[in-house]
């Protein structure tokens, strides 16, 4: 069997997705990937370019379109997207790849060559996506009557969040849940935990007004005003750098805050791991692939309400808290509640193992199993070049 996967972009937790889905495929069957060229060549330079003996990636030409469009397809959005035109090269090779089902990733100008061509040649056509009825208030109308619009098409859809479990679309067709995620067997817990008396609360993303890092800092000052126990903030990541360092200044929180950047690879790991508690106070998220990254480093969680991943990763008093980031009060109480030194170890144990529950490697595995069960595919015959 030969999977076709149509995407406009790419990311190191899909990376960890499409290398255990060839790996759940087996050498007899093979995944090819259709990315634009210039995104093949971002991931390469990033190392967010999956590798497998049974998997193929071809570039193919995807212009980018204006600005309006992007604000178009983007109504609600707060980081719109800038879409890739079709061009007929995804149809011209899918026309050569003759796949027996086609998966693309959202409906974006760029995969829709893709689900047209499965329509047409009446091949099965899945659509991994994040949004849902849950979550569709943080989108557009526009957007909105586009995925319910096209969502009609789907013969199955793969949720990478929890919103996503009920299309949009209201359809029937079969859904598995396959939420964004790193493979558990790579990120590992620290063998060791030091001790030391002060707590660390680890963030990692964007520091922008979206993800809350201004209600971490008022939590945090709430914080020190009713509790002597040392702690600190780490911020990894880059964004709004001056804003953000002037509002922890104004709240007396200098000493406090340590801001690191942006991390990657094992440097960004190690950051992660040695700290305590992970902390995600954003404002909106359609899921937050960072959180299942700390849980499967061995972090108890403290995650927004706010976020997806809170519903998949977050077993409250188990895994850790869920928290509205805008309640000061409680939101201190919580990271209170976690300077407790046994409560950590109980919870780390906790969320490590339920990071493994939905590791990449694993969801991956369910996810082939599934398309094998549901979509019996029988060999296709396709036209030939001349009158396709």
């Amino acid at each position: 069997m030969k999977v076709a996967l149509v995407s406009r972009a790419t990311a190191g937790y899909l990376r960890a997705l499409h290398e255990s889905f060839a790996e759940a495929m087996g050498s007899q069957d093979k995944l090819e990937i259709l990315w634009p060229d210039d995104v093949v060549r971002q991931a390469s330079i990033s190392g967010h370019l999956p590798s497998a003996p049974n998997l193929t990636i071809h570039t193919v030409s995807a212009p980018q379109g204006s600005p309006w469009i992007a604000r178009w397809l983007s109504v609600s959005r707060q980081e719109p997207v800038m879409p890739r035109l079709p061009t007929g090269a995804v149809w011209r090779q899918l026309r050569q790849s003759k796949p027996d089902l086609v998966w693309i990733h959202e409906y974006s100008p760029f995969t829709l060559e893709a689900l047209l061509f499965a329509k047409l040649h009446a091949l099965p056509l899945v659509v991994s996506s994040e949004m849902g009825q849950s979550n569709a208030c943080y989108f557009g109308r526009i957007v909105r009557a586009w995925h319910r619009f096209w969502g009609h098409l789907a013969d199955g859809f793969i949720a990478c969040c929890p919103s996503a479990r009920q299309p949009l679309c209201a359809s029937a067709a079969p859904v598995i849940e396959a939420y964004h995620a790193v493979d558990s067997r790579i990120f590992m817990p620290a063998p060791e935990r030091t001790s030391d008396s002060s707590v660390t609360f680890v963030y990692v993303g964007s520091l922008i007004e979206r993800k809350g890092i201004d209600l971490l800092f008022a939590a945090a000052a709430q914080l020190r005003s009713q509790c002597t126990q040392p702690f600190r903030l780490r911020l990894i990541g880059s964004g709004e750098d001056i804003e953000i360092r002037a509002h922890a200044a104004s709240l007396g929180l200098e000493a406090v805050v340590e801001f690191t950047g942006r991390l990657q690879g094992s440097t960004l790991l190690d950051a992660i791991r040695s700290a305590d508690v992970f902390v995600l106070p954003t404002r909106q998220d359609t899921y937050g692939a960072v959180v299942h990254e700390a849980a499967c480093l061995g972090l108890p969680l403290l995650v927004s309400q706010h976020a997806g991943a809170a519903e998949a990763l977050v077993i409250e008093g188990v895994t850790g808290y869920t928290i509205n980031p805008s309640d000061a009060p409680s939101f201190a109480d919580r990271m209170h509640q976690l300077m407790d030194p046994d409560l950590r170890i109980h919870l780390a144990a906790s969320a490590r193992t339920r990071g493994e529950e939905l590791s990449a490697h694993r969801r991956a595995t369910a996810l082939w199993t599934w398309m094998q069960n549901e979509f019996l595919i029988p060999n296709k015959s396709y036209p030939s070049p001349a009158l396709a």
